[in-house]
């Protein structure tokens, strides 16, 4: 792990595809999976509103890279800004990339007196040393009950939209068609982020070509869809943030296909082993998860409590199925676990 700023800045690898940003006082850094290919030009833009005193996020930005040999990333792994505490009036927050960087001002106003918000609170949280696996149990009436084994037939119409732990469903051959199978969209790369699925381009198995999530729905029409986003989330997104990247998901999927049967996917619990617990820890996964079936209930779909059956008597994720490391990555057992899980608690209206 290395240093990409001076203060508070520490790049955090995870096992698999996702990524976590930690951000402090000055900046934050996600890390990069690597790369040789030299930068010819980047652009970034704000999309979210910040005022004064409050601190810039990962999600708030829209980061687009051009190389040297026209490949163009959008919000690709590795990109670092700084400062991120916004002042009153003209703020310069400079972006980089392996090696190259650009900066975008923001004029920060005071926010109106009666939206007043603190200035966020950097002291450190301690790491949580285990949590009740009670706190994985779910309840509402968008959470999905056990039924009798659904079939493969039922497992076969489910397209699994989602981050990296939705890819690894592909990386192990969980699936029908194993490593081709058509079943999984995620980008090419495995990395996908919940504030990322307004314009991220997934890879569309059925043409080999990569769109938009609306395209690809628009062009399948799937009778069941399966989404897994959330978990780099876990580290930066406060529930307001969940719900809106979840409910403008969920709604254009229902407009351009009205017949799908959405199901939303609950994030994965870690290993007592993880290295963060101070950034992510089994206690904001089951409050994150708590959010999703909140969300699910609302919006008029179901939720998918695969959390459950993944952890220990400790409230740890089973050490049989990690694949490394004891982030929320899967090994090809804990996915094959995952896929039972859905087949006995089948869609119900």
């Amino acid at each position: 792990m290395k240093k990409m700023v001076k203060r508070k800045i520490m790049l955090l690898s995870i096992v698999g595809y996702c990524i976590l940003a930690m951000y402090g006082n000055k900046a934050f850094a996600v890390e990069a999976n690597g790369g040789q290919s030299v930068v010819s030009q980047i652009e970034a833009k704000l999309i979210k509103k910040r005022y004064a005193g409050e601190t810039l996020k990962a999600a708030d930005f829209n980061i687009k890279v051009t190389k040297e040999d026209g490949t163009v990333l959008i919000n690709p792994n590795g990109w670092c800004a700084q400062p991120l505490e916004l002042v009153e009036g003209e703020n310069t927050i400079v972006i980089t990339y392996e090696g190259a960087s650009t900066g975008i001002k923001i004029n920060a106003e005071i926010k109106p007196a009666k939206a007043v918000e603190p200035v966020q609170n950097n002291t450190k949280v301690k790491p949580v040393v285990s949590v009740n696996p009670e706190a994985f149990a779910v309840s509402g009436t968008a959470v999905l009950a056990e039924t009798d084994d659904m079939g493969q037939e039922y497992l076969d119409k489910i397209i699994f939209l989602g981050d990296s732990r939705t890819y690894s469903y592909k990386a192990y051959g969980v699936l029908s068609g194993g490593k081709k199978t058509k079943q999984v969209w995620t980008p090419k790369n495995g990395t996908m982020t919940l504030s990322s699925q307004g314009y991220v381009k997934i890879y569309y198995p059925d043409t080999k070509t990569e769109m938009s999530i609306r395209e690809a729905v628009e062009l399948k029409k799937p009778e069941y869809m399966v989404i897994g986003l959330g978990t780099n989330g876990v580290s930066y997104m406060d529930e307001e943030d969940f719900r809106n990247e979840f409910f403008s998901l969920i709604n254009d999927i229902k407009e351009i296909s009205p017949d799908t049967k959405i199901m939303i996917n609950s994030i994965f619990p870690i290993a007592n082993y993880y290295k963060r617990l101070d950034l992510i820890n089994n206690e904001k996964i089951a409050e994150c998860n708590r959010w999703l079936a909140k969300i699910a209930e609302e919006a008029g779909v179901k939720y998918l409590n695969t959390a459950e059956v993944l952890v220990d008597e400790k409230g740890w994720l089973d050490i049989g199925y990690d694949n490394g490391g004891g982030a929320t990555h899967l090994n090809k057992e804990g996915d094959e676990i995952v896929m039972r899980y859905i087949r006995t608690h089948g869609y119900q209206e």
